[in-house]
């Protein structure tokens, strides 16, 4: 029974001094990110954990910007072995994993192929050698899907190039490095 958060403590350089469930009344914490990489009206949603930086070498990425936790740490980074350890005390939402993704820069890894929203699910699937880009459009209308190079759609055979689109609730499957 350690102290949370248990065995990456060290590795985080953290204590968790306290924590809130955001339930009912309680209201959730906005999230101020040191780099202004947030929109400011980012709720740390679902729980929220106050940290205490342990090691110098902690440094928070961000702070809660209200409720009785504000200026307390809510995102450190902390330099492990060839990377950095990051801990964040309060559920993922799409705002924050956005900034995460951009505070790594972090590429999709068919970028160099292709640009396609939001509602098109992108999965990658490989087999021995061999690997395969899933798209599927939960929209219920059509999605544009713009090609940087040519491929091709296994499931129709089509050749994809330039502006195409994913029909309505529809599905492509692309073969890569073919």
């Amino acid at each position: 029974m350690r102290p949370f958060p248990g065995p990456v403590a060290e590795l985080c350089g953290i204590n968790v001094e306290d924590f809130t469930l955001i339930k009912g009344t309680v209201s959730a914490a906005e999230l101020q990110w040191k780099d202004g990489r947030l929109p400011a009206w980012t709720k740390a949603e679902g729980f929220n954990e106050v940290l205490r930086v342990e090691d110098p070498g902690t440094e928070v990425v961000a702070e809660y910007a209200s409720e009785y936790y504000a200026g307390a740490p809510a995102l450190t980074k902390r330099a492990a072995g060839q990377g950095h350890a990051w801990y964040y005390g309060a559920a993922y939402s799409e705002p924050v994993v956005d900034a995460l993704i951009d505070s790594l820069g972090l590429a999709s890894p068919a970028s160099d192929l292709l640009d396609a929203p939001a509602e098109v699910e992108l999965g990658i699937r490989s087999a021995g050698e061999r690997s395969y880009l899933f798209l599927l459009n939960y929209a219920d209308r059509p999605a544009a899907i713009r090609f940087k190079k040519a491929a091709r759609d296994l499931l129709t055979g089509e050749h994809m190039e330039g502006e195409r689109e994913l029909p309505a609730y529809g599905v492509m499957i692309l073969a890569l490095n073919v």
